[in-house]
């Protein structure tokens, strides 16, 4: 193989090859009503193996994960495909084994459609190269150098492990043993159906499902409702999504074919709604306002279903299970909000609100290992004046103080969200920077009746971090200027020894040693056909080990992105 670089010959494949290759795909050529359905069906049908691990209480790998993340991409562009703006969303009413297989196919292509396409994003921003084998039809993409490949999968992998560690629990707890007959359930037209789903919470007042912690202060106007109310509909929502799975799980565990037992969910808007309040006890009102909000458009550029996971058409809504167990709601509706122009001052207030709740979280984790701190406190030498966010001082290294510049910044999936997160985050390493010029010239005194309980005559020496709630940078962040850590990743790797003084934690950030399991894995390719040509993407793999052969540990080729669904 020969490559050579041809920017006009790798931006001609995108636009003639990869971009409309799904017009040819048997999905697409159904009716789209049919097609949505049979969409969701198929990202359904990929929880099977997700389950049995779960309800036997193994806990699903990281591995597993990386791929559910990319269905779950693959399903959010499948919409799009399906449902194009200004288009009504209507919906089949039967899964057949032909649409079923189809959608397996489609959502397939459009996980790896969506990777592709970030790698052709970063590429035009000059964050990746790419070569053509004109012969061969081949294309290469290749990081500028291996160390940002790395820390470009490793910012991936730390969100994953992140979501992993918050969702273990709650994965083993909804899907442990087998489904009680709490309401009479049949097979219609290759769903699950639930006879009378309006019953499930007076049949079993006792079912709730674990609560992670939420991302919105309690007390929220959520503009029509609040954030209680949303978790109480969320709540009936998942309970019946839950049900449906498991007799999905129990049906295919008897060898019924899939394609005759989804766990697909699709009833009359009228008697959705009708169970819904019953099973929530919001009224009728609340539960219109947030089944609207929840409804698939296109009021943002680019819809995600996991944001608005219910497919609503004129009688009947529809949507799949997996996709409610899989989200985290409060956060996509914050995600959402913000992304709604009618929405985003108002999450950018509750956003931002968050602040000094997690700051708190951070000066309460360095308070166990022995630290002083203080929040937001305005400093001044008598002619300039800025905010800390946090300073932090440990007995045992006197000499020394942290200054944390803080960034309330949501979990990020898109690689244009991404790119404008680090952009931020390289906006607030000199943001850290000036706040420690500004120390440095105040006298012992001002600093003194600000902090008192950092002994100023002994300091000299000021470490800058920057801190996130759990979004990483992607690797255009230069952490040997002021690196940058989450509090997540504080929480979930950090130790004593890295957290005995400001020097400690300092290198903790900056030297990323919660990734040192995978400083032996090698750089290498893997091949994505798209018809006729073939994709060869980078990702890390054991050594000696053949991307090609089944079995090994690699971390699959997830263009540069930090998220969850």
């Amino acid at each position: 193989m020969s490559f050579e670089i041809n920017d006009e010959e790798v931006r001609r494949i995108e636009r003639d090859v990869l971009d409309p290759f799904h017009l040819s795909l048997e999905l697409f050529k159904h009716d789209h009503s049919d097609a949505r359905l049979a969409a969701l069906a198929a990202f359904d049908g990929m929880s099977l193996p997700w389950m049995i691990s779960t309800s036997s209480g193994v806990e699903p790998t990281v591995t597993q994960r990386l791929l559910i993340k990319q269905y779950e991409d693959g399903l959010s562009q499948a919409m799009r495909w399906l449902t194009q703006k200004g288009q009504p969303t209507t919906l089949g009413n039967a899964i057949t084994k032909e649409l079923l297989a189809a959608g397996f196919e489609f959502v397939h292509h459009a996980g790896e459609y969506s990777n592709l396409a970030d790698f052709h994003r970063l590429y035009s921003s000059n964050l990746m190269l790419a070569s053509v084998d004109l012969v061969g039809k081949r294309v290469r993409f290749d990081h500028c150098s291996n160390d940002r490949g790395f820390e470009s999968a490793m910012g991936f992998m730390t969100s994953v492990r992140h979501e992993k560690a918050r969702a273990a629990e709650s994965d083993q707890t909804i899907l442990k043993g087998s489904p009680r007959a709490i309401v009479p359930f049949h097979l219609l037209r290759g769903m699950v159906h639930l006879s009378y789903p309006e019953r499930l919470r007076a049949n079993d007042p006792d079912f709730e499902l674990p609560k992670p912690p939420s991302v919105i202060e309690a007390g929220t106007n959520l503009s029509g409702f609040s954030v209680e109310d949303l978790a109480t509909y969320w709540a009936a929502l998942s309970m019946w999504s839950t049900y449906a799975l498991l007799y999905y799980l129990e049906y295919a565990r008897t060898g019924i074919p899939q394609d005759r037992c989804m766990p697909t969910q699709l009833y009359s808007r009228t008697r959705y709604l009708s169970a819904m309040q019953a099973n929530s006890g919001l009224d009728s009102e609340k539960v219109l306002a947030i089944t609207n909000r929840l409804t698939y458009d296109y009021r943002t550029i680019t819809p995600c279903i996991f944001q608005q996971p219910l497919l609503v058409d004129g009688s009947n809504i529809a949507w799949s299970p997996f996709v409610v167990i899989l989200s985290r709601y409060d956060r996509n509706m914050l995600r959402l909000m913000a992304r709604t122009p009618e929405h985003k001052a108002l999450a950018d207030n509750v956003i931002g609100g968050r602040e000094r709740s997690m700051l708190r979280q951070l000066g309460s984790y360095l308070q166990t290992y022995g630290w002083s701190f203080k929040l937001n406190r305005r400093i001044t030498d008598g002619s300039t004046e800025r905010e800390i966010d946090l300073l932090g001082y440990s007995t045992t290294q006197q000499n020394t103080v942290l200054v944390v510049e803080w960034k309330t910044i949501l979990t990020i999936d898109e690689v244009h969200e991404v790119r404008a997160a680090t952009k931020e985050l390289i906006r607030a390493q000199d943001q850290a920077l000036k706040k420690i010029e500004l120390l440095k010239r105040m006298t012992v005194s001002q600093k003194k009746a600000v902090y008192p309980f950092v002994e100023w005559d002994k300091v000299n020496q000021y470490v800058p971090l920057v801190v996130t709630p759990d979004a990483e940078p992607n690797e255009t962040f230069d952490h040997n200027k002021v690196p940058s850590v989450s509090l997540a990743t504080l929480q979930s790797f950090s130790k004593h020894r890295h957290l005995r003084s400001p020097l400690t934690l300092h290198e903790f950030a900056k030297t990323r040693s919660w990734n040192s399991e995978y400083n032996s894995f090698v750089h290498t390719h893997d091949d994505v056909r798209i018809g006729d040509y073939v994709y060869e993407i980078p990702i890390l793999a054991e050594p000696e080990a053949s991307p090609h052969r089944g079995g090994e540990q690699q971390i699959p080729a997830i263009a540069c992105r930090n998220r969850q669904a």
